[in-house]
This record gives structure tokens, sequence and C-alpha cells, in this order.
């Protein structure tokens, strides 16, 4: 396809390049700080080869006067121009004034042309709206991993997803499709073909009557799959417990009584379940220890989240979780500390690296292993637990930030949601839900959550703590069935240790 001419458009770009023939690599956004212009200009500066063979144009909204336009805009624009300053790009890098709608057909036909790409290096975009312009003109794509543009390319298979803050990534993946004929022939063939197939209004449109017929196919198989999800969608009010010390510390009739609680106020009250388990293991001693199953497991310390009747953790959960996480070089970087071993093969995961902190000051050591990997700019989060046990997961990974995935995903009410833990890999658990609760046979990594008012901390232990938290909350205003099982002496208050609490707490059964 030829380039149509407009000259307009064309006098503004070749101003800035001393060679207009070169590929290029076009931005088109607005100079705001999460269209994340700038690490474009980084990308582009760092990269020698990719200066050699391309230039970059960036059309960053339009202006007249760069110092009466508004305060994040301009701090933006001054940033690209200092970056274009330090890297010494002029002749490069062309950053036009003004462009209009209609000429954006035109821009997009000239880099495809001339064998160019288009990047959107945004640090998250909900859809990506340019995206399927490029594509649908043939031009390659690179862009951000966060968001919506994943999902595109992974099904037009016409370009590459990038971490937004990786500079060297951004420039590698241009260079491999503007140095290879063959890729970026492949890109640019199948971004036409498949964004017609995928994206256009009339496929979309038979897609939908699609899944219609499918449903109305499947309607009694589709109502069972969802019944953990219309227990949540029904629930009142919502309880998060850890698995081990927790549920597990009890006798068979504190048990037997917790299991009846929970099915007699089965879709008003919700129960699901906080673990560094895999959802597997906890599934197993669930049914072993004869206890009711969880309408959603939180597994391997917050990095999976799964509903019982499905065969896939939560796909959304696990996107949000990845950015930035970089887990062989962690392990390397770690390799170095003798008092770090790492735990068995199965306790390891994508997202979550497991090991045994052999030191008797875990403290510093933590502080240590804090600084090191900050230094190193891997952004990660340490979960110490159990004296002993330290988990490694991404740094937007944890039982807290999972509660509220669910309750925003389910559209379920904050304000009714409480968290039980006992162990540091629960703190997030507790301080996550708008109620949280830290039962009396808690270790001692939890200890410092006494300062906070707003947590309660029980007197008895495991399932009896469970139900004290949940009488301590009043959670039987919402649910009369609960009542039933609720029963806190008013001589608790007076309680001083477990063994007499153990003497005055009682639990009603039916």
């Amino acid at each position: 396809m030829e380039a149509r001419p407009n000259l307009s458009i064309f006098s503004k770009i070749g101003k800035f390049l001393d060679n207009i023939s070169k590929p290029p690599i076009l931005a088109l956004a607005r100079p705001v700080p999460k269209k994340n212009l700038t690490a474009l200009v980084h990308a582009y500066g760092q990269n020698q080869e990719v200066q050699q063979i391309a230039n970059l144009v960036i059309f960053a909204g339009n202006r007249d006067d760069i110092s009466e336009m508004d305060k994040e805009q301009r701090e933006v624009l001054n940033e690209l121009l200092l970056l274009v300053d330090k890297y010494d790009l002029w002749g490069k890098v062309a950053l036009p004034k003004t462009h209009n709608s209609s000429a954006v057909p035109d821009l997009y036909s000239w880099v495809r042309s001339l064998g160019g790409v288009f990047v959107n290096p945004a640090l998250t975009e909900p859809f990506g709206l340019t995206i399927l312009e490029a594509s649908a003109s043939g031009v390659p794509v690179v862009a951000t991993q966060d968001g919506g543009p994943s999902v595109i390319l992974k099904k037009l298979r016409n370009g590459v997803c990038i971490d937004p803050l990786d500079y060297k990534a951004i420039g590698s993946a241009i260079y491999k499709i503007i140095a290879n004929p063959t890729i970026w022939s492949n890109y640019s063939e199948s971004g036409i073909s498949r964004v017609e197939a995928i994206y256009s209004w009339s496929s979309h449109v038979n897609r939908y009557i699609e899944l219609l017929d499918e449903i109305n196919a499947v309607k009694k198989v589709y109502r069972i799959n969802l019944k953990p999800s219309k227990q949540l969608f029904r629930a009142k009010d919502l309880i998060i417990t850890g698995l081990d010390n927790t549920l597990t510390s009890s006798n068979a009739e504190e048990v037997s009584k917790f299991a009846k609680m929970i099915e007699l106020n089965q879709g008003e009250l919700g129960f699901g379940l906080a673990t560094s388990r895999s959802w597997e293991d906890a599934k197993a001693i669930l049914e072993l220890h004869k206890l009711p199953e969880p309408v959603f497991y939180i597994a391997r310390a917050g990095t999976e989240i799964f509903y019982p009747n499905d065969q896939e953790p939560d796909r959304k959960w696990r996107r949000q979780i990845d950015h930035r996480w970089e887990p062989l070089e962690i392990r390397k970087l770690l390799e170095e500390f003798p008092w770090l071993e790492l735990q068995e093969e199965e306790h390891q995961t994508f997202h979550k690296i497991s090991y045994y902190l052999n030191s008797p000051d875990s403290q510093k050591r933590l502080k240590e292993i804090r600084h090191n990997l900050w230094s190193a700019r891997l952004r990660c989060r340490l979960m110490f637990s159990y004296g002993g046990y330290l988990d490694i997961l991404p740094e937007r990974a944890s039982l807290g930030l999972a509660v509220k995935h669910i309750w925003m995903k389910w559209g379920l009410d904050p304000m009714k949601i409480l968290g039980i833990g006992v162990s540091g890999n629960e703190h997030g658990l507790v301080i996550g839900a708008n109620h949280g609760a830290v039962l009396h046979n808690h270790y001692g990594e939890l200890n410092s959550l006494q300062r906070n008012k707003s947590i309660y901390f029980t007197r008895a232990d495991g399932i009896n703590g469970i139900f004290e938290a949940l009488a301590h909350y009043d959670f039987a205003k919402d649910l009369p069935n609960l009542s039933n099982f609720l029963h806190v002496p008013a001589t608790l208050e007076d309680a001083t240790n477990t063994e007499l609490l153990q003497k005055k707490f009682y639990l009603k059964g039916l």
C-alpha cells in the first residue's frame, strides 16, 4: 500500500528529522504521566542499534505554547525535550506540535510503507483503541503488558507486549521487529486479517449471539458451575479464615458446629479460605477434617484465587500480580545468603518463591534481604511466618489485596467482611478486611497489630476464637441463624488465659 500524500503532516514531521526515509517508531498519546512517553525516549536513547535504523515520532497531543499548558502536561513535554537533548537525539526524534484526527490514517499508512512500528508504552491501558487502528493499517505493535493490550496482541498475534518500565525490553522489542523483515511482514499481515475477524462490529455481534446460544444449550450445567459465584452475590456477610492452626486446631465437636453454622447460613454468610498451601492441598485437608468447602480459595499466600468449580485460577488476578515480577533474578540474588534455603519444589510456583530462614536473628536478616532486593530494583513482597518460613511474592500480591479483588469483582459490601488469622502470612488478610481478628493462638509475627485498635484479639483459640470474633463484630445482627451458635458469657471479659476461657466460653448448637 502506498502512503497517501499529506503534505501538511509530513512537513511537520520532516522538519525534525535528518533522514525521513527511515522506518518510524510512532507513538500517539496525550502528554500525561500515565501514558509513559518518556520511557519511550529513554528506550530509544539507550539503544544505538535502534537509533541507526529508525526515527522516533511522538505526537503528544496538540500545543501552541508549552508554558501555557496545565502543569501535568507541561512537565511531561518539558521532560521529553530534556531527554532528547540529554541523549543528543536531534535529527532523529520528531515532536510535532499539532495534528488532527483526519491525519491519523495517513500516519499509520506512512509508518507501514516504511516498515515502522506503533508503540504504546502506557503504565496501564484499559483497552487500546490506537492499537486496533494501527493493527488494521498493517502496522506491527509494541505495547504495555498492563491492561487491554496484552489481550489484544495475544489475539491478533501482531506484536510484542513489554514491561512499560523496562527501557531495555522496549528497545529490544522495537529492534527485533524493524530489523527482521520476515517478523515485520508476519505481524503486519496478521494484524490486518485478524482485526477484521475478531474486532469488527459484525464479528462482535456474531460472537455475542454464539455465547447466548451456548448458555441456553447448557443452562443446567451453567447454573451448577456458577454456584460459588451466586453464593458470593447473595452473601450479606463474608468471613475469611486461615487453615493451619485456625480451623485445624479445633476438636471434632467444634468443627461440627462450625460446619453446621456455614450450612444453615449458606448464601447469607460467605466462607472463604486463605492459605499458603495449594488449593488442592487445602481442599484435601478440609475434607479430612470434615470442614465445609469455601466459596473461594485464596491460595499460595495470596498469589492464586480459585473457585471450587473452576479448573483454572482467577486469570484477572494472575495478570494483575504479574506486573514487574522477576523470579529468576530474585533467586539468583538470594543465592549468596547461606542462611536461606529453598523449600522443596512442591512449595514453589511461578509467583511464589519459598525459603527456610535459618537464623536466630530473623528480623535483621529480613531487613538485609529487603535492602538487597530494593537496591537491585527487584520489586516484591516478603511474607515471614511460623518463625522460619519466608515467601517472596510479586509486589502486587498479598492476601489483603486478594480480598479486595474478590469483593470488587463480586460486588460485595467491604464493610461486612471479617478476616481472621494466626500467622505472619495472614497479616494482609487481617488488615485487608474491614473487620480483622487475630486468634489467641497466634504467632509472634502478628503482635505488632495489637497497636491497631481496629483489630480484635480473641481470648479463644481456633474455631472458638472465630465464634468469639463473629460475636464481637455482631454478625448475628444481619444473620438470625447465626445467633443460635453464638453465646458469649458476660464473664468473658474477665477471662485472663486460654484455660479459663475454655471453661467459660460456650457454643450453642442445634
